[in-house]
């Protein structure tokens, strides 16, 4: 059976949703259309849990389960580990419910604060702002924790927070920009078979009666969709997300996809676990209650500093130089591959400390594929050369700071290996 309301909101609506998330979900929408069913045995998405401080328990439930409890505190939950709508649907909860979840567990005097565990590409733009205003709302503080994703309107919703954590350096974050897909069959169109049209529009910062349909189909203008319809919900999310995350830049405004590890600062606050962020609601709750890390069986953490870390645990420190050592070895290796290609560009890398982005290996890329082009040209040339009379060329300034570079960096991870063991 066809869930209407939930047709409405994804058919010619706005999203704010990446590209690889969108194209996933349409699939599945396809396949619900023609009559597939949905697995009725499958974790329902977008739901809440309760997290038992005490117990180090998650509780997949409801807040009536805590309203008789006083003994023990609480951290609410809400999970956005799917395509994120408004009214919900295909064995997934929407943000009109667990808005409301949200605001009876802060409005419950066991719970201390709130999680929002991310693992989403977006969704509706209407499903956004429900949740925001609940969010903003809230009297106990709010962290996100992220898993593996947090774009578009999952960011959207995300920056609200009070703190954001990310589990991994590489999770994706970002996709800052509106679209809009919509399908149909030109006025014209006398084959309605094959004159079927699907168009998708995107924001041109990220346009009358149903003019902005018929232009996109019949003409393939998009600006009056864009103006009228997708660049006013763009601004607003831009402005809504520098308001926010003071410390975004314009870079991140565009619609790019980074790791966490890139907008650490920006877009979010640390690279930490799940208990990170249960320790930061318990922090900015102000609660007394013990900073979690097995803190259910009552031992104290030992905090020791480098000197007292190297005489009790020498091999543990050793573990870690090794393990420094070859990741900077790893970073510097990664820039080396292409200073064939760009010396100095590789040398800035180096030097500046950071992994090498996705933009320096798009940009290395398209380099190389020029010289490889270049080099062709100059093979298909009709001109011969005898090789027995090429004598060999000295090598150039750079090669030899090539060479210098790559020795030093071996050196200094010696060095450093050494003097730590």
């Amino acid at each position: 059976m066809i869930d209407v309301r939930l047709a409405r909101e994804i058919y010619g609506n706005p999203w704010y949703m990446d590209a690889f998330s969108f194209q996933g979900l349409a699939k599945v929408l396809e396949s619900y259309m023609n009559g597939g069913q949905v697995d009725k045995d499958a974790p329902i998405l977008n739901d809440s849990e309760i997290y038992d401080i005490k117990n180090d328990t998650l509780i997949v439930s409801r807040d009536w389960q805590i309203e008789n409890n006083s003994s023990n505190d609480y951290i609410s939950v809400i999970n956005l580990n799917g395509a994120i709508t408004k009214g919900g649907g295909m064995s997934g909860y929407g943000t009109a419910d667990l808005a409301n979840r949200l605001q009876k567990f802060d409005n419950n005097n066991n719970v201390i604060g709130h999680i929002i565990k991310i693992e989403s590409g977006g969704g509706s733009a209407n499903a956004v702002h429900v949740m925001r205003e609940a969010m903003q709302a809230a009297k106990k503080p709010v962290v996100v924790h992220i898993e593996d994703m947090m774009a578009s309107a999952a960011l959207y919703i995300g920056v609200k927070a009070d703190y954001i954590i990310s589990a991994r350096a590489t999770d994706k974050i970002g996709s800052i920009g509106t679209m809009i897909e919509m399908g149909g069959h030109p006025k014209t169109s006398e084959d309605k078979q094959d004159g079927f049209r699907t168009v998708r529009i995107y924001a041109t910062g990220s346009t009358k009666k149903n003019i902005e349909f018929e232009e996109a189909i019949n003409n393939f203008n998009f600006k009056p969709i864009q103006e009228k319809i997708l660049n006013p919900l763009n601004e607003k999310f831009q402005l809504d997300v520098i308001n926010d995350r003071h410390n975004i830049e314009e870079k991140h405004l565009t619609g790019e996809i980074f790791n966490a590890s890139e907008v650490v600062g920006s877009l979010i606050d640390q690279i930490g676990t799940f208990d990170d962020a249960v320790n930061k609601v318990i922090e900015l709750s102000g609660s007394n209650i013990n900073i979690l890390n097995n803190s259910n069986n009552n031992t104290t953490q030992e905090v020791m500093n480098l000197a007292e870390l190297q005489q009790k645990h020498p091999e543990l420190v050793s573990q870690i130089a090794n393990s420094a050592v070859a990741t900077e070895k790893d970073r510097v290796k990664a820039y080396l591959a292409f200073s064939h290609i760009d010396l100095d560009a590789c040398k800035a890398g180096i030097e500046g400390g950071e992994n090498p982005s996705q933009t320096f290996f798009a940009e290395m890329t398209v380099k190389g594929m020029a010289v490889m082009a270049n080099t062709q040209a100059v093979q298909d040339s009709p001109q011969t050369v005898e090789v027995s009379k090429v004598e060999p060329t000295a090598q150039t300034a750079d090669e030899i700071a090539f060479k210098k570079l790559e020795a030093d960096t071996e050196l200094a991870a010696k060095i450093e290996n050494k003097e730590v063991k």
